[in-house]
């Protein structure tokens, strides 16, 4: 197989196994995380030649990325691609890092499956010089059945981590550029039969509905001590007297144990819902609004590479500044994740792994301000809709999702229209946010797209306050998935943008950008994209947090702090005469 091909013939995975809610079951889990042999290749050109019959010639923890360990180099981009705009090729000479870990197993009528929980930009994997499979959505769940590859004894793995692929062309997000294993991988011994993937479903009333979708034996459920059978392709429901609801105020879980083929899942369940009456926004059937913050995956020390203890320490200084709900910028993270927003209460906006933002710019047709030709064009149409429904199936389960997020700053067309129409299919239960959907305000197709709210990023007050409003198409509420820029002395314009969202329920708030600055620590203290000049980068500009890469406080957070925490019950706002509006974005 020639290594290069799979760069480019088509945007998904090769053997890696259909999506499923996330979850670890309670034994069997063999850790692979600490430390692996790694050899750089300059390209997959040159690790074709008998790379896996090679000593590699270095050492490397996992979960990582690899340029803390003195490979390729460190870029920050906020908008350009690191790498010429020509869709879906990728240069030539495209780094790979080959990583290798050997681990002892036991042949012994299990199931074998190997997990990597995140694996930036794409990789093949191979156990025992046999080949079994390609991914190449970075942040996705990729887990592949391994069962005929597995030997007695000592088995290897070995890892080729590929720098760039067509896949890349869809994640072109405000980042440093890191690449390696940077989440956790592990070996998953299971029993012949087991369950494979479940949707667990609420309502205000009590009642918890466990759909069993994939599977073979027949599972017991239970909850709140009451124990029923469910066999794969059916349902069953419990109903709990008296129910506490889960919010970000109270957040109260109840344990569900589902046994089957003699293993065990331990899950959380959090009773609540989410609803959108009359234009207003509401969790358990009461208007909120959201006090959010945009966070991307980040550590000084690691890069993206962030541990749980590292993603408790940002939830937690959250909690403790009025923080009440956290967008996903601008890729689903981890597992983990949320099952501590779960756990601390915390609302979350999860996003698609799913950016092209220089493409908007590239390209534009005649008398049209932007390109859609990644949203709107065939090329990537099924790599929009499989990265849409992964994010869906893989956190579905978690209470602290109240919507999910088709991606950023990629414009609009009909591959994100077709994303959002099937992930209606999948999940009733939460309304889809796009803020590229602005890009097209001024269209009729703009009032009918099937997105549950408007978006918008950093508008004008009176566009906020007045305009939108006034609209007499326009019924749906409005969030500010970015507003009030957190850069420098900012945020200076806190104050003014609350005022604006106490006047209306249909303002739902929004979220600050960003929570915290993206300063690597290199040579004994941070240092920003323009510390390393001889790569394109956008200069300072990942220094725009509320708070220090290491957590610092600074100003802002004490700022958001204060006024998050003053906030006003939201009032319904006066009605308002309709006017003929030419809707700008504001910004």
């Amino acid at each position: 197989m020639r290594l290069d091909a799979k760069l480019l013939d088509g945007l998904s995975g090769e053997n890696v196994l259909p999506a499923r809610c996330a979850y670890r079951p309670q034994d069997g889990v063999l850790s692979l995380n600490g430390e692996w042999a790694i050899t750089e290749y300059k390209s997959v050109h040159e690790a074709d030649d008998g790379f896996l019959e090679s000593e590699l010639n270095g050492k490397i923890e996992v979960p990582s990325c690899v340029q803390y360990y003195g490979y390729d180099y460190f870029q920050y981009s906020c908008l350009n691609y690191p790498f010429p705009y020509d869709p879906p090729y990728v240069p030539f000479d495209n780094p790979v890092f080959h990583h290798r870990k050997r681990f002892g197993c036991r042949k012994d009528g299990d199931k074998k499956y190997l997990v990597f929980e995140g694996v930036d930009s794409c990789f093949y994997l191979y156990v025992n010089k046999s080949y079994v499979g390609f991914s190449q959505i970075s942040h996705r769940v990729s887990e592949f059945d391994v069962t005929s590859f597995i030997v007695n004894g000592e088995n290897t793995v070995d890892v080729l981590v590929v720098k760039w692929c067509a896949g890349s062309y869809l994640e072109d997000q405000d980042k440093w550029r890191f690449s390696g294993i940077f989440r956790d991988a592990y070996l998953l011994s299971r029993p012949r039969g087991h369950i494979e993937d479940y949707t667990v479903n609420t309502a205000l009333d009590g009642t918890v509905e466990f759909c069993y979708n994939r599977g073979g034996s027949e599972a017991a459920v239970t909850l709140s001590g009451e124990t029923k059978t469910v066999r794969a392709g059916e349902a069953v429901r419990f109903t709990l007297k008296n129910p506490g609801l889960w919010s970000a105020e109270k957040p109260l879980l109840y344990d569900l144990r589902i046994a089957c083929a003699g293993e065990t899942i331990n899950e959380k369940v959090g009773i609540r819902s989410v609803t959108i009456e009359d234009g207003i926004f509401k969790i358990n059937g009461k208007h909120i609004k959201l006090k959010g913050v945009n966070r991307h995956d980040f550590h000084p020390e690691k890069g993206a590479a962030v541990s749980e203890a590292d993603m408790r320490a940002d939830l937690v200084l959250m909690k403790a500044h009025n923080i009440n709900a956290v967008r996903t910028s601008h890729y689903p993270s981890s597992p983990a994740f949320y099952k501590l927003c779960d756990e601390l209460g915390l609302y979350v906006m999860s996003e698609a792994d799913v950016e092209c933002h220089q493409s908007l710019y590239l390209r534009r047709k005649e008398n049209e301000a932007c390109s859609f030709e990644i949203a709107d064009g065939d090329m990537f149409a099924e790599a929009i809709i499989e990265r849409n429904l992964d994010n869906v199936e893989t956190q579905k389960n978690r209470a602290c999702v109240i919507i999910w997020s088709l991606g950023n700053e990629s414009g609009y067309g009909k591959n994100f229209t077709k994303a959002a129409e099937l992930i209606k299919l999948k999940d009733a239960s939460r309304p889809i946010h796009f803020e590229s959907m602005s890009l097209i305000s001024g269209r009729e197709e703009y009032y009918t797209v099937p997105l549950d709210m408007v978006s918008r990023m950093y508008p004008s007050y009176e566009w906020l306050d007045k305009d939108f409003l006034a609209d007499p198409k326009e019924r749906r509420p409005i969030v500010l998935c970015e507003y009030s820029h957190a850069m420098g002395n900012g945020p200076g314009d806190l104050q003014r943008y609350r005022d604006i969202f106490a006047k209306s329920d249909r303002d739902m708030g929004g979220f600050v950008w960003e929570w915290k600055d993206h300063g690597v620590l290199r040579g004994g203290g941070y240092r920003y994209g323009g510390d390393f000049p001889e790569h394109a980068n956008d200069g300072n500009f990942c220094l725009d947090g509320l708070v220090g890469p290491g957590l610092e406080i600074k100003p802002g957070i004490l700022n958001l702090k204060k006024l998050y925490g003053d906030e006003k019950p939201a009032r319904e706002s006066a009605v308002k005469a309709p006017s003929v509006l030419e809707l700008h974005g504001g910004s």
